[in-house]
């Protein structure tokens, strides 16, 4: 029995930590499309938009969290199936 609640604590602290990754990902991401709009570089020119390394690292932040937020997506995914097969499990015995 004890085994049993150590795995469902040990569940139970993952997903709670799963979302708190997901919520900061998300945040993140967030933060950084609002805070990127409107500031675009310009050109000496002022013709066009130039590419500049803020803009570079602004659109760089972008995928990678667009990226982690997938991947927690994915792992969510993946520990609600692991879930369901231990229930399934517990269920035939």
């Amino acid at each position: 029995m004890s085994d049993h609640m150590s795995m469902a604590s040990h569940t139970s602290s993952r997903r709670a930590s799963l979302r708190n990754g997901v919520l900061l990902v998300t945040v993140s991401a967030i933060s950084l499309l609002v805070a990127n709009n409107g500031a675009l570089a310009r050109a000496l020119n002022g013709s066009s938009p130039a590419l500049s390394a803020p803009n570079i690292a602004s659109d760089a932040a972008t995928y990678a969290a667009q990226q982690a937020a997938a991947a927690a997506r994915q792992t969510q995914g993946s520990l609600a199936r692991a879930a369901r097969a231990m229930q399934d499990m517990r269920a035939v015995q």
